[in-house]
């Protein structure tokens, strides 16, 4: 089993985010996110399975999407109401 080990930055996600999704739904990669304003960290393993409690697979193939060709403006000004929540 080969680890593909990936950091990706604040400036790479404003400006890359929608060929960075693509990119890890093409290789299958589990991936980490840490939020650096809430103190919480969440790893989604990538599983093809549906189930109908898999709050993930539903953000990931209903909001993700959306979020695709979003404007960095646009990206900066919903992570900073989401740390004001």
């Amino acid at each position: 089993m080969v680890v593909n080990q990936r950091t990706i930055n604040a400036t790479d996600i404003r400006f890359n985010l929608g060929k960075i999704l693509e990119d890890l739904d093409r290789q299958g990669s589990p991936f980490l996110i840490i939020s650096r304003s809430k103190p919480k960290a969440w790893l989604y393993p990538y599983e093809p399975v549906n189930s109908s409690e898999d709050f993930f697979l539903k953000w990931q193939t209903e909001a993700l999407p959306k979020y695709k060709k979003i404007k960095a403006k646009n990206l900066i000004s919903i992570i900073r109401k989401d740390r004001e929540r």
